[in-house]
């Protein structure tokens, strides 16, 4: 199209539902429009300054995202349900700023703008770039500068593209449960709470190495064994430095020393060898091994009486099961999981973030 392109706005612009695209002409180094949608309902445009050679460019917006660009299986959670088709005429020459623009309905479930990317597909793989801030209230804007090919983009978490993983295998020994060797398993009403080797469950974060320490990934709920051992699948496309957040129902929240290199195809960690290998040195030496602290009931990041009320008052009433009262997980509130509260609040003991 050549021209002035005007009167559009949310409820008049391109519906590009079928194959065709919207093409404007000679797109150069001032903002350029494409009023796209995907549905009468769902106006989603695609905003493009080009600061290379003009050229000519096509838009279209898909409903919905696909593990391979514009193939493969759907994309059902942390993404923007969107995928724009953004095309150039002369392959080569440009060097674009990319502005998508969404709606709160088109977010699938768990997305995260906080921790969003604007994902573009080249090379077989969906590359997510650097986190890229978002604007607008609904709607909302994102913008990806220095474009040089183009394909299918979208906007979405960095774990949001299924079997798109790598391992971090971490090892981690919880006060809570551990028996001067291993740990105990977590005990239930019946009896061992999980099956197998499986002492308990964590939850693992993955978090940006420079401030604000961004939630990059997760959380996950990971299964610990009683050897420590805590295999977590991550998003392959991690490649950075990140700080690993480990999370317990009664312990104390507790960050890796340092940010740890995701550029390998396996992440190994091990927070048990060094009182330094969490962030603060905020670990406690028992038998050799070095233990994340128990006692945060509530879980508000420090020992104290607002974690002795809920185990005094669960002791005082016999209870017994998987409860977070239950620090020690021998299935019964008593003594036992007040000693450890009770040792730890005297201590000041606290959760430690960079």
């Amino acid at each position: 199209m050549n021209g002035l392109l005007t009167s559009y706005d949310s409820l008049r612009y391109f519906v590009t539902n079928g194959t065709g695209s919207l093409k404007l002409n000679n797109v150069g180094n001032s903002p350029v429009l494409f009023p796209v949608g995907s549905s009468p309902s769902s106006y989603t445009p695609a905003t493009i300054i080009n600061n290379g050679t003009p050229d000519d460019f096509r838009v279209r917006v898909l409903e919905g995202l696909l593990s391979s660009g514009d193939a493969g299986i759907p994309v059902t959670s942390k993404a923007v349900n969107k995928t724009w088709l953004i095309e150039e005429t002369t392959p080569g020459g440009s060097d674009a700023d990319i502005t998508l623009q969404w709606n709160t309905s088109n977010e699938l479930g768990s997305f995260n703008r906080n921790s969003a990317y604007l994902m573009h597909y080249a090379n077989n793989d969906w590359d997510f770039g650097p986190i890229q801030p978002f604007s607008g209230n609904n709607p909302f804007q994102m913008t990806r500068a220095n474009v040089t090919s183009f394909s299918p983009f979208s906007i979405g978490n960095i774990d949001a593209i299924p079997g798109n993983v790598k391992t971090l295998y971490l090892t981690v020994f919880l006060e809570n449960l551990f028996n001067g060797t291993t740990m105990n398993k977590a005990q239930g009403s019946t009896g061992d709470q999980f099956s197998g080797t499986v002492a308990d469950h964590i939850s693992v974060e993955i978090h940006d190495f420079a401030p604000p320490f961004a939630l990059v990934a997760g959380p996950y709920m990971v299964e610990m064994n009683t050897d420590g051992t805590a295999p977590v699948e991550v998003p392959a496309p991690l490649s950075a430095n990140y700080y690993v957040v480990v999370k317990h129902r009664n312990s104390i929240e507790t960050w890796s020393g340092t940010p740890l290199d995701f550029g390998m195809p396996a992440i190994s960690y091990d927070f048990s060898t060094a009182i330094s290998q969490a962030f603060g040195s905020n670990l406690k030496l028992l038998s050799g091994k070095f233990v994340f602290y128990g006692g945060d009931v509530n879980q508000d990041g420090v020992v104290d009486t607002a974690d002795i009320t809920p185990v005094d008052n669960d002791s005082a009433g016999y209870l017994s099961g998987y409860l977070d009262s239950d620090v020690n997980g021998d299935g019964i509130v008593d003594t036992g999981d007040m000693t450890i509260v009770d040792n730890n609040a005297a201590g000041y003991v606290g959760s430690a973030t960079p």
